[in-house]
């Protein structure tokens, strides 16, 4: 689907409400990542009921095993979409085969609205059980960024960076940060994984994307890396949750970094995408 002001025009897949396109009228110039298979086939897909991996690919939720899939199975889920005024809405109500993987009724909004040469995406998460509902959500947006362009950090106070070993979280340690040039060793174990970022801004010599992460606790900045080499892309990943620490076996409400709903209540989280 499609939503135009007078300055931006974006475009949405109804599966996983996936922003694949994200274009400056003015100027012509598409900001998203246009999906080379030869890189990744993905734009900017939603992070649920996981992020990353789980150790062995499970999850604990009271007692019971569960199978996990990388990200999990959101973005691959479709929505119902409908225009509303001038916000584009995707919806979804969780089916009996969620439930076999994920013991939870659930409701899921993703809301698009423009405001001059900003996308505002809103989650709107609904708890349907009489208990309480745990989980993580996140955000995957790929731009057209590349080697040498930099990424530049505003912290809300100090950061923790999150040190990767493979796809699990194996240390946590305070570290300061504020621009990052991107070259190919930026990304050579994996992604860079902080708290207490309020923003990060993309900066090449011809254009600008500016991330406001909201509510989001954590912030991922990654690009696919291949013989040494990095994609010309650059995702900045607002998360709401963590990938597993390393040998985590757990239940899901002792996970770093999960969140939960209340019985029956309803969460909303906020980021924004203006460009420039």
């Amino acid at each position: 689907m499609k939503l135009t002001n007078d300055k931006i025009e974006i475009q949405v897949d109804t599966k996983g409400a996936e922003l694949f396109s994200l274009i400056d009228l003015e100027t012509g110039i598409e900001y998203m990542w246009q999906q080379d298979p030869k890189w990744w086939g993905s734009v900017s897909p939603v992070l649920f009921p996981n992020i990353g991996v789980t150790q062995d690919s499970v999850v604990k939720i009271e007692g019971i095993t569960y199978p996990t899939t990388k990200h999990g199975f959101m973005r691959d889920t479709e929505m119902v979409a409908s225009k509303v005024g001038d916000r584009l809405v995707f919806h979804y109500e969780s089916t009996d085969e969620n439930y076999a993987v994920y013991p939870y009724r659930f409701e899921l909004d993703i809301i698009y609205t423009l405001v001059n040469k900003k996308v505002v995406i809103a989650y709107q998460l609904k708890n349907l059980e009489n208990k309480d509902m745990y989980y993580s959500l996140g955000a995957h947006p790929a731009f057209n960024f590349k080697k040498g362009d930099k990424a530049i950090y505003k912290t809300k106070e100090t950061p923790n960076r999150y040190h990767l070993e493979g796809p699990l979280v194996k240390e946590i340690q305070k570290e300061m940060i504020d621009v990052i040039e991107i070259t190919d060793e930026t990304f050579e174990n994996d992604a860079l994984i902080h708290d207490k970022i309020a923003s990060i801004t993309l900066i090449s010599d011809t254009q600008k994307v500016h991330v406001e992460c909201g509510e989001f606790d954590y912030v991922g900045l990654w690009s696919m890396r291949k013989e040494g080499e990095i994609a010309p892309f650059i995702c900045v990943e607002p998360w709401h949750g963590l990938p597993d620490m390393v040998g985590f076996k757990g239940d899901i409400k002792d996970k770093k970094g999960i969140q939960h709903i209340k019985a029956l209540d309803e969460k909303i989280l906020k980021f924004s995408i203006e460009i420039g």
